[in-house]
C-alpha cells in the first residue's frame, strides 16, 4: 500500500507506528554508558560489515575508484575502518540525545588556538564561516561549538526524508542552541 501527502510524496502508515515503538530503545542506547555502547557498536559493525554487508559492493568499489594507487589489501582496511566508523558515528549520534554538555565537551573541544581565533572575531562581532568534512562527529562538533564558543552557531544541513527521524535530529542538533537552515533555504 503506498498513499501520497498533499506534496506527493510517499507516506507510509507504518513509519509512525515504526518510530514510537522504536523510540525507547533508542533512548535506552543513548542512556548506555560509553563503554557498552562502543561494545554495541562493534556488535552493529559485525552485524552490518560481516553478515549483512550492506552496500559493501558499492563502498569497495568507490574506494577502488578514490584510491587506484592502494592494493586492494589496502582498500579493505580502508573499508573496514570505514563500517567501524559509520558504526561508531551512528551509535554517537543516538547517544546525543542524552548526553552532558560536560561530557560532550570532554569528547570534542577545540585547539586553544581556534578557541583563541574564534573569540577574536567573537570579540570583534565578526561572523565566521567553518566548512567542516565528513571525519569524525561533526553532529558533537557543532554541539561543543555551541557550548563553548562565543558565536550563535548556524548550520546547513539536508533533511531527513522521513519526518519522524528528521524531527529526532533537528531535536539533537537544536539541543544546545544550534540554529539550522535546511540546505534548500540557503540561497
Amino acid at each position: 500500500m503506498n498513499t501520497h501527502t498533499k506534496n506527493g510524496g510517499a507516506f507510509h502508515p507504518l513509519s509512525a507506528v515504526t518510530y514510537y515503538f522504536s523510540l525507547p530503545f533508542i533512548y535506552m542506547l543513548s542512556a548506555l554508558p560509553f563503554k557498552v555502547l562502543y561494545l554495541f557498536s562493534d556488535f552493529t559493525y559485525l552485524l552490518l560489515f560481516r553478515f549483512i554487508g550492506y552496500r559493501k559492493d558499492v563502498v569497495l568499489q568507490n574506494l577502488r575508484n578514490s584510491f587506484p594507487e592502494k592494493t586492494e589489501k589496502q582498500i579493505k582496511m580502508i573499508c573496514k575502518s570505514f563500517y567501524h566508523n559509520l558504526c561508531d558515528f551512528m551509535l554517537e549520534i543516538i547517544k546525543t540525545i542524552t548526553i552532558r554538555k560536560k561530557s560532550i565537551q570532554e569528547h570534542c573541544k577545540l585547539t586553544p588556538e581556534a578557541d583563541a581565533l574564534f573569540s577574536k572575531y567573537a570579540e570583534a562581532n565578526q561572523s565566521v564561516i567553518m566548512v567542516m568534512g565528513h571525519l569524525g562527529n561533526w553532529e558533537w562538533a557543532c554541539n561543543a561549538f555551541n557550548i563553548a564558543g562565543k558565536h550563535q552557531l548556524y548550520v546547513i544541513y539536508h533533511p531527513v526524508s522521513n519526518k519522524y527521524i528528521n524531527g529526532l535530529m533537528i531535536r539533537i542538533r537544536t539541543r544546545n542552541g544550534t540554529r539550522l537552515i535546511p540546505m534548500k533555504n540557503t540561497y
